[in-house]
């Protein structure tokens, strides 16, 4: 009994390392790595990879061949260079509320004299539509106009929650703030919130794209926008300009094309859903998403009972990818991509960042290779060797072989 156990053993653990061999994926492409100087460098990663790349971009790998022919991995981050968004509040207390013909005012007290650059407003009121006008003074003797006539709203109903009560101007650090809210009803403030927002710059590139023309479906009650992309891309930022000049509000949701099947009556396509919210007149219409790979997209605006609207031109944005790569010894590097089953590699320098030197010198990529069609050289696969595997399965051969003979003389001597 124990000698059947050890054998069916055995042949688990053969059949496991030959299905480990047959998933040892090839890269399907690779780019010769131009310019290595020093130990540390960046490179910046061309749109036409991200087509070929898995969708993770868990494949991107970066190998060297060295002098002895010896086959190694450099580490390397994947950093995308996208604008970073800051926030510092300020703590405000609402001291005054007063009234006269222009308005209603409400005086806070900017205690410390932070500087600040956005106030969000929170009213009693669900429904709302005011002019909303900021002024600062340090001794609430002389006041100084901050912002003018920004537009504040709310509307809430059965089929809707939506409100926009945010008043953005540039820095300023007066100790008092005073708001004059246009209304011909008093409005209850709730808070201010008050806070400096900064953005860090970031490297955005705008893609070229398709877009077909608007289909407005009344059964539906939706205008859809079919755009494509020229290339497989990482899109990060989607803007919908609209031309229509009355105030509107529609919900919106924009999508990617994830696969495609032709059946008789046609191609049908799954999608997946990158970002939904509100398409309106009070904003600026631009909708982020975190960074995906994608060349079709499909944008939703739903109409309910209104007009459609005339929407212009669409644009799509995205961040530029590069690596941070460590080369420790001398090789000919190449990046190596295509591979849909590779894992993200797990590197030591990832957990260092704080070595890494702020400047750093960019190398450039060759041409793109079909690492397929150079059969004379030394392909990189997943790190799992292929010698070592064949190490296994003949010592796990051996094993079963001996167990088996073990087996057969203790039936005979039975």
């Amino acid at each position: 009994m124990i000698l059947k156990t050890k054998l069916c053993l055995g042949i688990l653990l053969l059949s496991t390392a030959t299905s480990l061999l047959g998933q040892t994926n090839r890269y399907l492409y690779k780019r010769d790595i131009n310019g290595i100087s020093s130990d540390w460098h960046k490179v910046t990663l061309p749109n036409d990879i991200f087509g070929k790349a898995n969708s993770r971009l868990t494949d991107i790998r970066i190998y060297g061949i060295t002098p002895a022919n010896d086959t190694i991995e450099a580490p390397y981050i994947l950093r995308i260079n996208a604008e970073k968004v800051t926030v510092t509040d300020a703590n405000l207390g609402i001291i005054n509320a007063s009234y006269n013909s222009s308005g209603y005012y409400f005086t806070l007290d900017n205690k410390h004299s932070q500087q600040v650059n956005q106030i969000k407003l929170s009213f009693n009121e669900d429904n709302f539509d005011w002019l909303a006008t900021l002024e600062g003074s340090h001794n609430q003797q002389e006041w100084f106009t901050v912002c003018a006539n920004q537009r504040i709203v709310s509307i809430a109903n059965s089929h809707t929650s939506y409100t926009y009560s945010n008043l953005s101007f540039p820095e300023t650090n007066y100790r008092y703030l005073r708001i004059l809210v246009k209304s011909s009803s008093k409005p209850t403030l709730q808070s201010a919130t008050a806070s400096l927002r900064s953005t860090s710059t970031g490297v955005r590139s705008r893609y070229e794209l398709t877009q077909l023309p608007i289909e407005n479906n009344k059964s539906t009650r939706e205008s859809v926008v079919y755009v494509t992309l020229k290339q497989p891309v990482p899109v990060s930022i989607i803007k919908v300009n609209v031309s229509s000049d009355f105030d509107y509000y529609r919900p919106i949701t924009i999508e990617r094309i994830t696969d495609s099947i032709k059946t008789e009556q046609g191609w049908r396509y799954s999608y997946s859903m990158l970002e939904s919210g509100t398409l309106t007149s009070f904003e600026s219409n631009e909708f982020h998403f975190s960074s995906t790979t994608a060349q079709k997209l499909r944008i939703t605006v739903q109409n309910a009972d209104n007009t459609p609207l005339n929407i212009g031109a669409i644009e799509a944005y995205g961040y530029t990818h590069e690596l941070i790569a460590r080369f420790t010894e001398k090789a000919s590097y190449f990046l190596a991509y295509g591979n849909s089953h590779a894992y993200k590699p797990n590197y030591d320098i990832t957990l260092f960042t704080n070595r890494i030197p702020e400047s750093l010198a960019e190398i450039s990529l060759g041409n793109e290779q079909s690492i397929a069609t150079t059969s004379t050289e030394k392909e990189p696969t997943l790190p799992i060797s292929k010698v070592w595997l064949w190490v296994v399965m003949a010592a796990i051969a051996i094993i079963i072989g001996g167990l088996t003979i073990s087996m057969l003389k203790k039936e005979k001597r039975e």
